[in-house]
């Protein structure tokens, strides 16, 4: 039994670390469309809407790890802010890859996208180990 939860533990700690790279690739080149062409993709309804979802979320996550009541609505808001910037960040730079790359007039070589993918797949399982520190998600 022992086997199987290494594998499980293993499969998930991989899996979340490439998901959380591709999130850091694609808003990093999401920033970068940001600042140069400074055009906002989504529609401001669509992103109150999800402010608000990200807010319940959020501040149900917050005060399920211990916080207060006023502190998980604080937690929230602030998770919330972190997350509605990184959609527009991940889907401009979504929207800037797939533009350039349909133009033949690719940003990056594989080499490179091959060595920012490993540094930020070491970055995304640490920020998996920091959100699952204290209580371990089951999946």
């Amino acid at each position: 039994m022992k086997d199987k939860s290494f594998y499980s533990a293993l499969i998930t700690a991989l899996l979340f670390s490439v998901l959380f790279s591709l999130i850091i690739i694609a808003s990093s080149y999401g920033i970068f469309y940001l600042l140069n062409e400074g055009e906002l993709l989504i529609p401001y309804q669509y992103l109150i809407i999800l402010f608000a979802i990200y807010f319940i979320v959020f501040s149900v996550f917050v005060e399920y790890r211990g916080a207060l009541h006023l502190y998980s609505i604080i937690g929230g808001l602030i998770l919330s802010g972190i997350s509605i910037f990184l959609t527009i960040a991940v889907i401009s730079g979504i929207q800037y890859l797939v533009k350039n790359y349909l133009e033949d007039n690719p940003v990056i070589d594989l080499d490179e996208f091959t060595a920012i993918f490993g540094v930020c797949m070491a970055v995304g399982y640490v920020i998996f180990k920091i959100l699952t520190h204290k209580r371990e998600l089951k999946i």
